[in-house]
């Protein structure tokens, strides 16, 4: 295991990722086929597709670090961006990004392998990016997240955007019947470790590797973007359980955020 503070973590989170993601293709096949067989089809929640249509994504170019297996970045080639690349930590899920836009013949979009905390100019052809975006759960694979917004920072143009679309730290506190833990306290930001459990799509029970997941407030979120020469621009709150945590209906308690977005600028260099 390694030293570095951060790679000991990100080490650990790549192994159990590597071990859900073959779960997440067999639950994604009828996605697939539905990119394959329609033109028009977008693996986009509706939330984060209008979040993107109010960026106005036509003809730039976009960076979504932790892609999973690219289908979000794709769907934004069908919405008229002009080009993107899409960087995951697990092997598997760039494998099955990059087979399906070939399959799809899709010609200005790119897939790497890397830790978010490696990728570097090099990695990205020395491009800087319009739009950079997270989505849902993403950030809380990140043990420090000063030093990741300070690296996207640099990845991008002046005044490009960021999308940030996620899980609501509040999820955390809430039980399966989703009613607030005695316990639960929302300041506390210690990682956590888990073992398995990662197949949210499938539910599949399996011996998995331990992993884990770091909780930030939104206030910290928010702090760091603007301490690391972003602006906020916008800032939205959902009922839908976007993560699907709860295995079911997405809008299963309106009265309870379960997922966010934030669209920040980046401050222009002068």
């Amino acid at each position: 295991m390694s030293n570095d503070p951060i790679r000991r973590f990100t080490a650990k989170n790549r192994i159990a990722w590597e071990e859900v993601n073959p779960y997440h293709q067999q639950a994604k096949q009828q996605i697939k086929e539905r990119f394959r067989n329609e033109s028009g089809f977008l693996a986009l929640d509706p939330h984060l597709q209008a979040r993107l249509q109010e960026i106005d994504i036509t003809g730039k170019s976009i960076l979504h670090l932790m892609c999973n297996d690219g289908e979000e970045l794709i769907s934004t080639m069908r919405m008229g961006a002009g080009g993107g690349m899409g960087i995951d930590i697990s092997s598997t899920a760039i494998r099955s990004a990059t087979e399906l836009v070939d399959q799809l013949d899709i010609k200005n979009v790119k897939f790497k392998q890397s830790d978010a905390y490696d990728v570097d100019d090099s990695l990205l052809e020395n491009t800087r990016f319009d739009v950079a975006m997270t989505t849902v759960g993403a950030l809380c694979w990140l043990p420090d997240l000063p030093l990741f917004f300070s690296r996207l920072n640099s990845f991008l143009k002046d005044n490009a955007s960021i999308l940030i679309h996620e899980i609501h730290p509040l999820i955390y506190l809430l039980d399966d019947n989703m009613k607030i833990r005695p316990e639960a306290d929302y300041f506390d930001e210690k990682p956590f470790v888990e073992k398995g459990d990662l197949d949210y799509l499938g539910n599949a029970e399996y011996d998995g590797a331990e992993h884990v997941e770091f909780p930030y407030t939104l206030a910290k979120i928010l702090q760091v973007l603007l301490q690391t020469g972003f602006t906020l621009r916008a800032f939205y709150e959902y009922p839908n359980d976007h993560g699907n945590l709860f295995n079911r209906e997405v809008d299963a308690n309106p009265s309870i955020p379960l997922s966010f977005s934030i669209i920040a600028e980046k401050t222009a260099s002068g």
